[in-house]
């Protein structure tokens, strides 16, 4: 596994966890606090890269 593979596992395992504990899906703010609070740098390109291609909407946002 390479350490681009292993950073996008622990971006969507720390999503899912939260989605799980709270009941909803983080919006993209929410998710940038959270994965800060987990130790990701939101500074740089890779971070916003994974996230993007993770990220889950609300289903307001979606429509």
């Amino acid at each position: 596994m390479t350490p681009n593979d292993y950073t996008l596992d622990r971006v969507k395992t720390t999503l899912e966890c939260f989605e799980l504990r709270h009941g909803y899906t983080p919006n993209r703010e929410e998710q940038i606090e959270i994965l800060r609070a987990e130790g990701f740098d939101p500074d740089t390109l890779a971070f916003f890269r994974e996230a993007a291609s993770i990220t889950p909407r609300h289903p307001e946002e979606a429509a």
